[in-house]
């Protein structure tokens, strides 16, 4: 796998993870429409975080970037409402399209006091995870 991603991809990771009352409030039409609906899941209780990672289908890595959603707990399909479903496949403002991916990374902590934010050179894991 090239770990260079792609600069439409990073570009879409930077436009999801802001707030959906970030956009143009006269943003209309189907791209728009993608963009908020993404917004709006990444703000779900649910996810912790998103990322560009590695694409993982059952067990096995695809080699192909995907614009990743990091949640506390991953639902089988048939228990979310369906506007809680993240697409499988997203587009940039060029149309070129990505896939995405789910994965549980459970409950994730803070490891120092340093105040609200996380900044540069905090660490965040898994609160089970021996190694964190």
């Amino acid at each position: 796998m090239d770990f260079q991603a792609p600069a439409g991809l990073v570009k879409l990771l930077n436009t999801v993870a802001r707030s959906p009352r970030d956009l143009p409030p006269n943003s209309t039409g189907t791209r728009a429409e993608q963009l908020r609906r993404l917004q709006v899941l990444a703000h779900l209780r649910n996810v912790v975080g998103l990322g560009l990672s590695e694409k993982v289908s059952g067990d096995q890595t695809t080699g192909e970037f995907s614009l990743c959603f990091y949640v506390r707990k991953k639902a089988p399909l048939h228990k979310l409402r369906g506007d809680a479903v993240i697409p499988p496949i997203v587009c940039d403002e060029r149309n070129r399209s990505y896939v995405t991916d789910v994965k549980e990374i459970g409950v994730c902590r803070l490891h120092m006091a340093s105040g609200l934010s996380i900044g540069s050179g905090n660490s965040v894991s898994n609160i089970a995870d021996p190694a964190g």
